[in-house]
């Protein structure tokens, strides 16, 4: 946008000379908002085989080393339609990981019909590690993002502090560069 200013060549504001045309800098102020899921799971849905459950020692979820095949996912929506990126963060701890068959974060975008995966556990990680995945690919529309297990009497997976953060376009503010003071009105 081009406003007519002064040059404001002592930086008090106040503008001295004669107008000239100027371009004034504009950026959106993007604003962000952090969603945070409870340890205990109760926002989440789940499909498959059953195996997730709450431990309480570790407050986080737990797919311990079940006899029989498992095959199951802890799955939660996310409302990225007015984003602009996002990104998804949890601790992880897995026990038992010499006989590891397969955990990890996969995204739907077709309400649960399929799954990609988007992140692998990190299959050696006894103690806590922390986990983050960009989900910007996934702008633009809503997603479900799985914790999906599988093994027969195989590793123990912990899920905890799970979070999600969004970052969406805020309203554009316009200013003049350094060194200018508007003529009157406003930036328009």
């Amino acid at each position: 946008v081009t406003v007519s200013a002064y040059a404001d060549s002592d930086g008090d504001g106040y503008g001295a000379g004669a107008l000239v045309d100027v371009c004034e800098d504009c950026a959106s102020e993007a604003s962000s908002s952090t969603i945070t899921y409870l340890n205990d799971g109760s926002e989440f849905s789940y499909t498959g085989t059953t195996g997730w459950v709450y431990n309480v020692g570790m407050d986080a979820m737990n797919h311990p080393d079940l006899v029989g095949a498992q095959d199951a996912t802890m799955a939660l929506t996310v409302d990225l339609t007015s984003a602009s990126s996002a990104s998804i963060s949890w601790f992880e701890a897995t026990s038992y990981s010499s006989y590891y068959v397969y955990s990890g974060l996969e995204v739907s975008t077709d309400g649960g019909s399929t799954w990609t995966e988007i992140a692998n556990s990190s299959q050696s990680a006894s103690s806590w590690a922390l986990r983050t995945v960009d989900l910007s690919g996934f702008v633009g529309q809503s997603v479900m993002l799985g914790f999906h297990y599988q093994g027969n009497y195989a590793h123990s997976w912990f899920v905890s502090d799970v979070q999600v953060d969004i970052i969406a376009p805020g309203p554009i503010v316009c200013s003049l560069p350094t060194g200018y003071a508007y003529a009157g009105g406003d930036c328009d």
